[in-house]
């Protein structure tokens, strides 16, 4: 698998450790992207593919090390997916996007051709 969050486009059969994050409670993988979330909740990060958007970042580039979903920042996500083309995040109930900005309630978050 390609873009697995080590800075580089090259390929590992065996499982590596990824250096730039630490204290993960939640790793999940599209077929070429991957997401992690911190064990409390608070910090999304992405990195792979970025077809579609699907990494949440505002567009399609290709990320090769692990970065903050700056759009999910300010919640607390319970659980995250993905899809081959998609990302889907879900947040604490209660909790919206921008936090306070809006009067309706955020329960998913998703990124991506859906």
């Amino acid at each position: 698998m390609k873009f697995v969050g080590h800075g580089d486009n090259t390929s590992r059969n065996i499982p590596t450790l990824v250096r730039d994050i630490s204290g993960v409670g939640q790793v999940v993988c599209g077929s070429a992207h991957t997401l992690a979330l911190s064990a409390d909740g608070r910090t999304v990060w992405s990195f792979g593919s970025g077809d579609h958007g699907k990494l949440g970042h505002g567009d399609t580039a290709k990320v090769y090390r692990p970065r903050v979903v700056d759009a999910l920042q300010g919640l607390t996500v319970r659980k995250l997916t993905t899809g081959t083309q998609v990302s889907l995040a879900l947040a604490a109930h209660g909790q919206v996007s921008p936090p306070a900005s809006q009067p309706t309630q955020l329960q998913a978050a998703a990124f991506g051709k859906h």
